[in-house]
């Protein structure tokens, strides 16, 4: 029961937070506040993973509802409430901003934005010169000092603003009535010897700093995303968000189902965050990167299937694909042993291969197009698989099946899009048959997918077959249709829906058959 309590707690602090902005009619678009958060969640866990393997902080495993692999000195690894913590800190200090800004009028907000790169230099040089004094101050305290002094270079023009101290004053009391709270009932844990033992109550000073520097990359990004002009939500939208969970998941499954992902430590919290954000980020990025004028033609485009680029958005795709996508792929061959560190330059290798021209571009080649595809979404779960010391025959089926279950998938999101495709000059597997025939091909590898299911020795694998049954049904309608193309499109809405729960329920069955 314990275990529950934080995740409630949390989950209380977002309801109520959502009905106080409610309530004073605070503004908050979806195109502001999902990459925002997005953003929050992503570079914070980075840092509450240095946390945890650093032995700054951690929650004890009975107080946690579950635990995110990878164990730091004290024998815990990440919370599953820690991103959901970060999420809500991030909902609050977006409400708060909006709060702030409709109530405190400030002549010089509106010219108090924008990067000032000269304070960013010399917020940055004063980061790493805290860094390197490690005899100056113990660790936690030294890398939040360091965090608040990048964050205060970055934000710095928004100090101007009255309303961004008021923001930052409101943001750290509540943190401070916050934690308190957390740490007096044992959630937060912090060891005195990487810390100053300065505490405010429960509170250590350190954790104020956190929060300060949260709150001040918060002001920024806030600032950045609304003077885009909805650039950021376009590049957001580019990444598929609902399709992150197709990669994420297989890895974390598959590296839980070997047995041994506790030998490579925290540095599995990136190596999952990349595969989910980073990896989507450049597979669907490039491809609507090349894509530009299909998408324009295609009706479903605009929205959370996929972004339609504007010509301005060009250059800050390609620096999202090299930042996001492949820097951190050469990072991971470079840091992790081999096999690990190779899947993630593969990965990158393939979706290059499937959209670039100045590739293979195997999206324009029948038949390899679905292959191609299918390989994208293989990669997440041979990475998680590389942790075992040692190939497991029983993992072959899943494997197959996972593989031919994608390609149907390929196929039939292909169908809905034939009208686009063919005005384009772009073929595709569906192109190229015709949409009926692309029906009963998608039905046969959903079929064919249950099959090698079915006839394997393990019975959870078998009950697993269910499930691209299901699938398969789903394209029942578009073969015995008079119209395919039409009824592909809400075979492909029904898929966004199962996708999820099929997916997971796959995942449960084959981790406890592998383990």
């Amino acid at each position: 029961m314990h275990g529950f309590l934080y995740l409630v707690t949390i989950a209380v602090s977002a309801v109520g937070t959502h009905a106080l902005a409610r309530r004073l009619r605070l503004t908050t678009t979806r195109a502001h506040a999902y990459p925002f958060i997005t953003i929050m969640v992503t570079l914070f866990l980075l840092v509450d993973m240095a946390g945890i393997a650093g032995g700054w902080f951690y929650t004890p495993r009975a107080l946690s509802s579950a635990m995110f692999p990878g164990v730091g000195p004290y024998d815990t690894g990440l919370p599953l409430e820690e991103p959901l913590l970060l999420a809500f800190l991030a909902q609050f200090s977006l409400v708060l901003s909006a709060a702030v800004s409709t109530y405190v009028k400030s002549p010089a907000r509106n010219r108090a934005a924008g990067l000032n790169r000269r304070s960013l230099l010399f917020g940055l040089t004063a980061a790493a010169v805290i860094i390197a004094a490690p005899g100056a101050f113990p660790a936690y305290t030294r890398s939040m000092l360091a965090l608040a002094a990048a964050a205060s270079g970055l934000a710095f023009n928004h100090f101007r603003v009255r309303g961004s101290w008021i923001t930052i004053a409101i943001f750290l009391f509540f943190t401070l009535v916050f934690d308190n709270v957390l740490c007096s009932a044992g959630y937060f844990s912090y060891p005195e010897r990487t810390n100053l033992n300065i505490y405010l109550l429960s509170v250590p000073i350190e954790d104020l700093i956190y929060a300060y520097s949260f709150c001040t990359i918060a002001l920024f990004a806030l600032s950045a995303i609304a003077a885009s002009k909805d650039q950021v939500w376009r590049l957001f939208l580019s990444s598929r968000p609902l399709a992150w969970t197709n990669t994420i998941l297989p890895f974390l499954g598959a590296a839980l189902a070997t047995g041994y992902v506790e030998a490579i430590g925290p540095a599995i919290i990136p190596l999952a965050l990349w595969w989910g954000v980073g990896y989507n980020f450049f597979l669907y990025g490039i491809n609507d990167l090349y894509d530009t004028a299909t998408d324009a033609l295609n009706p479903r485009k605009g929205g959370v299937e996929g972004a339609r680029l504007m010509r301005s958005d060009v250059r800050p795709m390609r620096w999202l694909l090299l930042v996001i996508g492949l820097a951190p792929a050469l990072a991971a061959l470079l840091v992790l042993p081999s096999p690990i560190g190779w899947f993630p330059l593969m990965a990158v290798g393939s979706a290059a291969i499937y959209s670039a021209p100045w590739m293979l571009r195997t999206r324009s080649i029948p038949i390899v197009d679905s292959l191609t595809s299918a390989t994208h979404f293989l990669l997440p779960v041979v990475s998680g698989l590389a942790f075992a010391v040692a190939l497991n025959g029983s993992w072959l089926p899943a494997l197959l099946a996972f593989f031919l279950w994608n390609m149907a998938n390929h196929i039939l999101g292909a169908i809905q899009d034939i009208s686009a495709d063919r005005r384009s000059g772009i073929a595709t597997t569906a192109t190229w048959i015709g949409a009926r025939a692309a029906g009963f091909a998608s039905l046969a590898l959903y079929g064919a997918a249950a099959l090698v299911l079915v006839i394997s020795v393990d019975l959870l694998v078998r009950i697993a077959a269910i499930l691209p049954f299901i699938s398969a049904l789903n394209v029942v309608q578009i073969i015995v249709s008079r119209n395919p193309v039409r009824d592909a499109r809400s075979a492909w809405h029904r898929f966004l829906v199962l996708n999820l729960p099929l997916g997971a329920g796959a995942a449960m069955l084959l981790i406890q058959s592998w383990q």
